[in-house]
């Protein structure tokens, strides 16, 4: 990847759901978020861990949340 990358999340592997899903997936749009969020529940996150999700879908629309497990 080229340029900055959401606060260096790649840095510590924060993309590497997302890459796995793109490789076992394929391109799956804005829904694709749901396919790694339910990646990340069965992944040991401790409790109190901040987690950002963002989606772009076509035209202009973008979702964006922060996520804290309890």
């Amino acid at each position: 990847m080229r340029g900055p990358w959401s606060f260096g999340a790649h840095m510590n592997g924060g993309a590497d759901l997302s890459r796995q899903s793109l490789a076992e997936m394929g391109n799956l749009s804005s829904s694709s978020v749901l396919n790694i969020l339910d990646r990340q529940l069965e992944a040991d996150v401790p409790a109190g861990s901040y987690g950002v999700l963002m989606a772009m879908g076509p035209g202009f629309s973008a979702e964006f949340l922060v996520l804290q497990w309890n």
